[in-house]
């Protein structure tokens, strides 16, 4: 027994992540017990840290899962590049010219926010990408007074 769902569209679409419920060992034995009682024989998981971490519960109860790497944090260990980087990167990029154009032609500073969670990557490979000034990502604590001098400093440049 299988299901295919084809999505011409990226991103969490379902609105399951992060179930509190499954979050217990109670809720994933339940949820190993539905999937036996559907007579599902295994499980393709596409997703993140979240999902592929909820597979692997999965399989310590010894349902068959397959995971694939497909988040845009790019976290997950001993993969290269994974599903939905290069999405979220072009589609930044995409913003980042556009808001660019604008904010050259008013000679204003522009901030923009990608999305990233705990992880800096999508930030740190857009900022390069599209030329930024600065970055700040969550693995580095920023100074507050560093960055406004560098601001500054870059308003005084032009």
């Amino acid at each position: 027994m299988y299901a295919w769902v084809p999505i011409g569209r990226g991103g969490t679409l379902l609105g399951t992540q992060r179930s509190k419920e499954f979050q217990t060992s109670e809720g994933q034995q339940a949820a190993a017990r539905r999937l036996e009682q559907a007579e599902v024989e295994g499980l393709m998981v596409i997703g993140g840290e979240g999902s592929l971490t909820g597979a692997l519960k999965l399989s310590e109860l010894g349902v068959k899962v397959a995971g694939i790497p497909a988040t845009i944090d790019n976290d997950v260990w001993g993969t290269e590049i994974a599903l939905g980087v290069d999405t979220a990167l072009n589609t930044a990029l995409e913003t980042i010219d556009r808001i660019k154009d604008t904010a050259s032609s008013h000679n204003r500073a522009h901030v923009i926010e990608v999305m990233g969670r705990n992880c800096g990557y999508l930030a740190l490979m857009s900022a390069i990408a599209g030329g930024a000034e600065a970055v700040l990502v969550p693995e580095f604590e920023p100074d507050p007074e560093d960055l406004i001098r560098f601001i500054m400093h870059l308003q005084t440049r032009q």
